[in-house]
């Protein structure tokens, strides 16, 4: 029981360093890939975007008394402390395209926009705790494992497709997630 709610504090830490990093931006390196230029800008995918935040404190709460809840907080938790570092030392910047606010989801990605610096993309945190809880929950609910993963798999699809993040992001965000589960299950079965 304690090691859910060090795990749960460590993911919390992970957070707040995001936080404060992301505020005071600045980011020296530039992911830009060729590729990047020929993905097209959807702001509809601002939605499945901003459902990541629910949808984590949701399985925080039924993966809680599961078997595999130490296993998902420590994955969850590894992925945010560790990539806080990656943060730190290799800050990255987003270049943005200009939104006009024409419609309701352009309205929601500028407001992403203006809440969110465009610094620390490298490796996408939407991306890894996507991921992260997708498996867990598939894990744990096998019967509705394509639903799982298709809605895990559209808010990292969906990080591109707004244009919070470069392809390089969610490619690092991939193997965020495989090595922090394979760690987690390592330690913590």
């Amino acid at each position: 029981m304690t090691e859910k709610f060090v795990f749960i504090g460590c993911f919390f830490v992970g957070v707040l360093l995001f936080g404060v990093m992301n505020q005071k931006g600045g980011g020296r390196f530039n992911f830009l890939t060729p590729f990047d230029k020929y993905i097209p800008f959807i702001p509809a995918l601002s939605v499945p975007y901003l459902l990541l935040f629910p949808c984590i404190a949701f399985a925080g709460i039924v993966l809680f008394n599961t078997e595999y809840a130490v296993s998902y907080y420590a994955s969850m938790a590894l992925a945010m402390c560790s990539a806080a570092v990656v943060w730190f030392f290799f800050p990255s910047k987003m270049a943005r395209p200009r939104v006009e606010g024409k419609n309701m989801f352009e309205k929601i990605v500028a407001k992403i926009y203006n809440g969110d610096s465009h610094a620390n993309a490298f490796p996408s945190s939407h991306v890894f705790t996507s991921l992260i809880t997708s498996y867990y929950l598939a894990l744990v609910f096998p019967v509705f494992g394509i639903p799982i993963w298709f809605f895990g798999v559209t808010i990292a699809v969906s990080t591109v497709l707004i244009k919070q993040h470069f392809a390089v992001d969610v490619l690092a965000g991939i193997a965020w997630t495989y090595a922090c589960i394979s760690l987690a299950h390592m330690y913590f079965g």
